[in-house]
C-alpha cells in the first residue's frame, strides 16, 4: 500500500475569500515556534521542514514530539467574583482541545468560612447571616457576597468534577512556626 502523509501541523483553506484569519494556525503538537509566536521568526519552507520533521519524529515514536509538561490533577482556586476559576477551566479546556494536555485538573473552589455563597450553593444549603459577612474575615480579596459570575463557577466545578470548600480565617493566616 501507499502512505499518504494529510498533515504537516497546518490545514486551512488557501482560498482568497476566505473570511477569517487566526491568529494561530497550526496542530499544536506539529507547529513550529513561529507558528506560535512570530517573534520566533517568518513562517517559509523552514517550518514546513519542521512539520515534516516533527510528523516523521510521531510515525517513528507513536508520539508527537512535544506534548508539554503534565497538568496537576487538582487545582485549589480562591473564589472572589469568580472569574479566575472560570477562565482556568476555559484555558484548561483549550490545552485539551490543542492536544497539548490529555485532561483538565479537576477545579476546587475556595471561599472563606465567614463569606460563602458559592460553597453553600454548592452544597444546596441556604446561606445565612454569618456565612455572608464579608467584614467578618481577614480574606478580602475573596470576601464576595454576590459573585457576578458565580453560576459559571459553579457550572465549571460540577462538569470537571471537582469541588468547593469554606476554609477558617485561621487556616488563611500564617502560623508562628511558619518559616
Amino acid at each position: 500500500g501507499r502512505i499518504r502523509v494529510t498533515d504537516f501541523g497546518l490545514a486551512r483553506s488557501i482560498a482568497e475569500d476566505t473570511p477569517w484569519a487566526a491568529e494561530v494556525e497550526g496542530t499544536a503538537p506539529f507547529m513550529a515556534p513561529e507558528q506560535a509566536a512570530r517573534c520566533w521568526g517568518p513562517i517559509d519552507g523552514r517550518t514546513d521542514v519542521y512539520g515534516l520533521g516533527a510528523v516523521l519524529f510521531a510515525l517513528l515514536t507513536g508520539r508527537p514530539p512535544f506534548v508539554g509538561r503534565r497538568l496537576p490533577d487538582v487545582m485549589v482556586v480562591p473564589i472572589g467574583g469568580g472569574p479566575t476559576l472560570v477562565a482556568l477551566d476555559k484555558g484548561f479546556a483549550e490545552l485539551v482541545s490543542c492536544g497539548l494536555a490529555a485532561r483538565q485538573p479537576r477545579l476546587i473552589g475556595v471561599q472563606a468560612e465567614r463569606c460563602q455563597p458559592l460553597v453553600r450553593a454548592w452544597l444546596g444549603e441556604p446561606a445565612g447571616p454569618a456565612e455572608l459577612d464579608p467584614a467578618a474575615t481577614v480574606a478580602d480579596g475573596i470576601a464576595v457576597v454576590r459573585p457576578a459570575i458565580g453560576d459559571a463557577v459553579l457550572d465549571a466545578v460540577r462538569r470537571g468534577g471537582g469541588g468547593m470548600v469554606a476554609v477558617t480565617d485561621d487556616a488563611l493566616l500564617p502560623s508562628d512556626n511558619a518559616t
